[in-house]
């Protein structure tokens, strides 16, 4: 999605847009991914328009998403962690190697 500064109507409400950033901006200590993201709709405050608020609920709603995923561990449980490595010989077989596509 790409953000203008003078596209579509503005926003009735700029005290709830603004809220719902600075929110966002909160939100990107502890998920700094969204960072950019936040950025981009933070330079709208001023006169933010229907395409701004659109973008912010965008965030909010991957967000919502993102908050359903996860693992969660049990405290009494026995977590083992396993991995391996193995030492590619050649071109050919790092070319056919699922662990590098």
């Amino acid at each position: 999605m790409k953000l203008n500064a003078h596209e579509g109507d503005l926003v009735e409400d700029t005290t709830m847009y603004k809220r719902m950033v600075r929110s966002l901006i909160y939100m990107t200590i502890i998920r700094p991914y969204l960072s950019y993201a936040v950025g981009v709709v933070n330079q709208f405050m001023q006169t933010p328009q229907k395409p701004h608020l659109d973008a912010v609920r965008c965030i909010l709603k991957y967000i919502k998403h993102i908050l359903q995923c996860g693992m969660f561990y049990e405290a009494k449980s026995q977590l083992q962690v396993h991995g391996y490595w193995k030492q590619l010989e050649n071109k050919q077989e790092m070319k056919h190697s699922k662990f590098m596509k």
